[in-house]
């Protein structure tokens, strides 16, 4: 493996999971998934063990990409990430406080980032949270995520 990226969101049921799925897939496509280790977790534990969610699930099984997650359970953020993790990719300003929180009182060697600051179509970088909104909200945060993770793979490491 040369490159790593944890994607992370509140309860890593909606947001982060797509966004494992969605880059696992880039990377299918561009014949480089061999280069890379992929995960996701979340800042919290509230929901640990719980399969993604019912929205997200249908977005990703519409494109045909729920596959890469689809034994997935949710997990929480742990010390070792941030060691581990060349990139962790957050969603939100909570998640990327929490995330800088955490980074400080551990050896960090990861580059925290937050993954909507690759979007081209955003202007503040927030990937807002989906949770209990309707089917609309979880595509246009799936739209999101696919644009911020194809700019991601290209600016960052494409090869």
């Amino acid at each position: 493996m040369e490159h790593s990226v944890l994607f992370v969101c509140f309860g890593n049921t909606c947001r982060s999971p797509m966004a494992e799925a969605i880059f696992k897939e880039i990377l299918c496509k561009n014949k480089t998934a061999d280069k890379w280790h992929v995960k996701s977790c979340g800042v919290s534990s509230i929901q640990a063990g719980a399969p993604p969610s019912d929205h997200g699930r249908v977005c990703m099984e519409r494109r045909g990409i729920f596959y890469h997650i689809q034994d997935h359970k949710a997990k929480t953020i742990l010390k070792e990430d941030f060691h581990d993790f060349e990139f962790i990719l957050g969603m939100d300003s909570n998640n990327m406080r929490v995330l800088k929180q955490m980074c400080e009182q551990v050896e960090c060697k990861a580059n925290i980032q937050s993954l909507g600051s690759y979007d081209p179509l955003s202007s503040d970088g927030v990937i807002h949270d989906p949770y209990g909104g309707p089917m609309e909200d979880y595509e246009s945060v799936y739209q999101q995520i696919f644009r911020s993770c194809e700019s991601f793979y290209n600016k960052a490491f494409s090869g």
